[in-house]
């Protein structure tokens, strides 16, 4: 049980990781005292945070890193909310095609999870 926790935990890590390198290149969070969303971003969407960073902090995450990140989002989502305000499932940027949330390749994922952090660290300068 304490792996879906784990997982609900990297995944906010990265968000704030994300959101950390979008302030460092210039970006805002907050207008008006109120949080403002990345542009093209959604709430928790690990994946449309990387594409959006990405665009202007010039990190570049493979597609292969990429694919771990909406199963790590439904990490965020499924362990913080977990009654959701609508039967339909969520509605991520990722392809549909990749493995429900519950799926967790050991080792290939766990190198992937650490691949993007070494970049995330080194663009952040840490």
């Amino acid at each position: 049980m304490i792996f879906w926790t784990v997982q609900m935990l990297r995944g906010m890590a990265l968000e704030c990781y994300f959101k950390a390198l979008w302030l460092k290149v210039g970006g805002t969070l907050v207008v008006d005292g109120r949080y403002q969303s990345i542009p093209g971003t959604r709430d928790h969407d690990l994946h449309s945070l990387a594409l959006a960073v990405g665009r202007r902090a010039a990190l570049q995450l493979t597609g292969d890193e990429l694919t771990i990140l909406p199963r790590l989002s439904d990490s965020i989502t499924g362990g913080r909310y977990p009654i959701r305000r609508s039967p339909d499932p969520p509605k991520l940027s990722a392809p549909s095609s990749e493995p429900k949330w519950g799926m967790w390749r050991f080792p290939g994922d766990e190198k992937l999870l650490g691949s993007i952090l070494v970049k995330l660290n080194e663009a952040l300068g840490a």
